[in-house]
């Protein structure tokens, strides 16, 4: 009986605390990162987890089945496995090879495999594109999309990531579109 309460006692919490989430159902495309530093148009009826302070976070399906981000992160501020900074002057393979050893530096990106690196456009500047692979605990494949490049004020990256049977070829052109649509300021 004890085991019983214990077990509805956490229950009902983990419901509360899932409910503490604040989703906001994308319906007007354009979202602003912190501070409106810069805009960038997500999927309409996707998903944005409003209390992510970071950047933008967006799914479609749920973050175990895909999701996309947008950081803009002062150069200074290490990254917080590597310890690690970047710099306006970094080349874009190196910040590539920054951010894969940050990722691989975190046990779910251990097995980390990288399938292509090139370079790309990204807020208008050379950057680049990556292409990784990596499963998890219970051997899904992830693949995942990465743009990055070395702003003035920080390094910008969008990430996404999704189970690589289906839904990444499906939602990668959204993302792809929400990337290309990065700006510093809201269209009028």
């Amino acid at each position: 009986m004890k085991s019983l309460k214990s077990w509805i006692l956490i229950t009902v919490a983990a419901s509360f605390l899932a409910g503490c989430a604040v989703w906001t159902r994308v319906d007007n495309p354009t979202l602003a990162g912190p501070g409106d530093a810069y805009f960038v148009d997500a999927p309409v009826g996707w998903v944005q987890l409003s209390l992510y302070s970071d950047g933008i976070r967006v799914t479609r399906d749920g973050f175990q089945i895909q999701l996309a981000d947008v950081t803009l992160t002062p150069h200074d501020k290490q990254l917080p496995l590597t310890k690690k900074t970047s710099s306006a002057s970094m080349l874009p393979t190196e910040l590539a090879e920054l951010i894969v050893a940050e990722m691989r530096s975190t046990p779910a990106f251990a097995n980390l495999t990288v399938k292509e690196t090139t370079p790309a456009q990204v807020a208008g500047l050379n950057g680049f594109r990556l292409i990784a692979q990596v499963r998890n605990e219970r051997g899904v494949a992830y693949s995942i999309a990465l743009y990055g490049v070395a702003l003035p004020k920080g390094r910008l990256v969008f990430h996404f990531q999704a189970i690589d049977r289906f839904f990444f070829q499906r939602d990668l052109p959204a993302f792809e579109q929400m990337m290309r649509s990065y700006r510093t300021r809201r269209a009028a």
